[in-house]
């Protein structure tokens, strides 16, 4: 493999821990799209990026890798989330822990999109946030969402979101960055969106409306959005832990092997419960 060197950035680091996290899951093949270049498979990806280290002068990548990151970047803006950048991005103060800040802000820069131009222009639209696990976050920033592929569906079919960062931060699941990342071994991402306000979106009611709830109520700061037209993410508020401890190294080592050889792990569940159930034939009971 032909290689090149990159100058090292926070946003380089923090798309390679995405784009790591999307590849540890069984899922890779249709998480990380766009694939970067320079890689024959997600094998080869992950391989690399468990070798790589991260110095203060460059990084050594493939040679079709650059061409790829110096187009894919120019779409993105990463911030150290300062409190006044924080309020200003997403109107809110962090004010105690029911809001939480983040350490980092990924802006995504606004394309041209002339259906979502257009329903913003006659509907108007609000903020809402949504939790996710980051395996899934490369995907969604590039793709956007698939509401069809939502697990989620007590309040009927649709992406979940929450005008409360709080709620929105429950449902995030950590993911593991790649091992050399400089920004935290692990983390935790909140997609922060425009939502249109249309009746393709489902609000919440609140019990102060007077209308009757029932057990199928929505909560009043949730939304549901039926149509993924409906909905443009804006920002990525990214929660980072720093490696502190030989925990970590042990949950991303356990991480790495379970992706490994998750299959092996399958056969010997399987085998144990077939010889427990050959052994509950046999027995016998004396009265």
């Amino acid at each position: 493999m032909r290689t090149s060197t990159l100058d090292p950035s926070p946003l380089l680091d923090l798309i390679l821990s995405l784009i790591y996290c999307s590849a540890l899951s069984y899922r890779n093949d249709s998480l990380i799209a766009p694939f970067p270049d320079g890689f024959e498979d997600v094998n080869k990806l992950i391989s690399w990026l468990e070798e790589l280290k991260l110095n203060q002068n460059s990084i050594s990548v493939p040679e079709g890798f650059i061409n790829w990151f110096s187009n894919f970047s120019t779409r993105f803006s990463l911030f150290i989330a300062s409190s006044a950048l924080f309020e200003r991005e997403t109107g809110l103060k962090a004010l105690n822990k029911n809001i939480p800040k983040p350490h980092y802000i990924l802006k995504l820069k606004r394309t041209p999109n002339s259906v979502f131009d257009e329903l913003e222009e006659v509907h108007g639209v609000e903020k809402g946030f949504h939790g996710t696990h980051t395996e899934n976050v490369y995907n969604i920033i590039n793709n956007g969402f698939l509401g069809n592929l939502n697990r989620r569906s007590l309040f009927g079919e649709g992406t979940y979101l929450s005008s409360d960062l709080a709620v929105a931060l429950s449902f995030s699941k950590v993911g593991v960055s790649w091992p050399s990342s400089l920004l935290g071994s692990n983390m935790l991402c909140v997609l922060q969106c425009d939502v249109v306000k249309s009746d393709q979106v489902r609000r919440g009611v609140s019990k102060l409306s007077g209308i009757s709830l029932d057990t199928q109520s929505l909560p009043h700061n949730y939304f549901v959005v039926k149509n993924d037209d409906h909905v443009r993410v804006t920002h990525v508020l990214v929660y980072v832990r720093k490696s502190s401890s030989n925990t970590d190294s042990w949950y991303n080592g356990m991480m790495i092997f379970l992706r490994s050889y998750w299959i092996f792990l399958v056969y010997i569940v399987i085998f144990v419960v077939a010889c427990f159930q050959t052994k509950r034939k046999n027995w016998t009971f004396d009265f």
